[in-house]
């Protein structure tokens, strides 16, 4: 079947605003078809009405064309009868201290800084979808987004973001600058990095928080990869695979 056609046929379920762009509804799901790597493609379309299209076109090109849930019902399943995650922040979770041997300390202004520097970058702006959930298995490691910066004296803020595995909520896609696409722009993203560190009186290593199906995390000090051991085997694995070459590691 023609998933254009079926997206047209359940266009009585999309919330009406969307038929107004029609076209470039269509030409997102044209480009999806002939490449199906989210992280390439979806980049462009950054406005949250668009976003809320490639949350459509990811459910049009995965053959899952059913109708979208426009009401905001923590307690709803999806079509595979997973509960939805509320459209909100949960609670920080404060990393341990003692998983952070011997860790360096962390300066509170330079931790707001760093959190504005990152969410400013491209791995701060970008758009995750389901298809990026660790469950579906569509990458060698957890496709995150990873980011270090360093102090004056070249201790490590390290910023994370990732698809909660197996997590729904009532749209398919968020943005990590922007997760709730609410009006006041609240929370934001440097604001839930920098309560990961704030509200937990752990030695400034920080924690995570999940809001809606995005976990973002902030650990201070650690001197390590940004990847884990098990992740750096498996991207090496996939680089020989393919003969990919990388550069060194911040």
């Amino acid at each position: 079947m023609d998933k254009r056609k079926t997206y047209k046929q359940d266009r009585r379920y999309i919330h009406p605003n969307l038929s107004l762009i029609e076209n470039t509804f269509s030409s997102i799901v044209q480009s999806l078809e002939s490449d199906r790597s989210f992280a390439r493609n979806i980049a462009m379309y950054g406005s949250p009405l668009s976003l809320i299209m490639c949350a459509l076109a990811a459910r049009l090109v995965t053959s899952h064309a059913v109708p979208i849930d426009t009401t905001i019902n923590p307690r709803s399943l999806d079509e595979q009868g997973r509960e939805k995650q509320p459209w909100a922040a949960h609670d920080v979770q404060c990393h341990n201290e003692a998983d952070f041997p011997g860790h360096a300390d962390i300066n509170p202004s330079m931790q707001w800084e760093a959190s504005l520097s990152f969410c400013a970058s491209d791995q701060g702006k970008r758009i995750f979808t389901t298809y990026h959930d660790p469950a579906e298995n569509h990458y060698p490691t957890v496709f995150r987004s990873r980011y270090r910066w360093k102090d004056n004296w070249k201790i490590n803020y390290d910023f994370y973001v990732q698809w909660v595995a197996g997590c729904r909520t009532a749209f398919g896609a968020q943005r990590v600058d922007d997760p709730l696409l609410s009006k006041d722009g609240k929370p934001s993203c440097a604001s839930i990095m920098n309560e990961n560190f704030k509200k937990c009186n752990n030695g400034g290593v920080g924690g995570a928080t999940q809001v809606g199906c995005l976990l973002y995390t902030f650990n201070g000090g650690k001197g390590n990869n940004l990847l884990t051991v098990a992740e750096l085997e498996q991207r090496k694995i996939y680089d020989e695979k393919y003969s990919i070459t990388r550069g060194p590691d911040p």
